[in-house]
């Protein structure tokens, strides 16, 4: 299992905005973000620790991932303190020749069948962008949370 060359050029630290959108009827929440991009497991993955804000409350996450030896199947989770409470969110996926990686999970939902939630991570050695559609049963994803990130350092 190995990360792309230009996948492992992620690490650093990264400063930028996070939009959620919590419902369809409701206000988008925007809020700065500090991302700190580390390797981990002898660079076999990949780990985006970021801070951000919900209505004055201080939140955090992780966002981490690896390559399967094809560097084409992917792997990892997500965890997030305002929008997965204590749960882990276990993705798979695969990534692009343009180092583009898609990842989707599920999570369960208060009534009924579980949500799909997809994940999209695009970078170039300056920006880096997350976006993340939550997928309602049989119906078409709608955008969630979208990271628009500058390198730092």
């Amino acid at each position: 299992m190995a990360l792309t060359n230009a996948l492992t050029q992620l690490a650093g630290g990264w400063k930028g905005t996070k939009t959620v959108w919590p419902g369809p009827d409701a206000d988008a929440i925007t809020s700065s973000v500090w991302l700190d991009a580390r390797l981990a497991a002898r660079g076999k993955f990949i780990i985006f620790a970021y801070d951000w804000t919900a209505s004055g409350d201080a939140q955090q996450g992780e966002l981490g991932f690896s390559l399967s030896s094809d560097t084409v199947t992917a792997q990892g989770w997500w965890i997030d303190s305002w929008h997965n409470d204590n749960a882990v969110m276990q993705l798979t996926g695969s990534a692009s020749d343009e180092n583009v990686v898609m990842l989707s999970g599920t999570f369960p939902a208060p009534d009924g069948p579980d949500w799909g939630w997809d994940i999209q991570i695009s970078a170039t050695e300056t920006d880096l962008n997350i976006a993340m559609w939550v997928i309602p049963p049989g119906e078409s994803g709608m955008l969630g949370v979208r990271y628009e990130l500058l390198k730092t350092t």
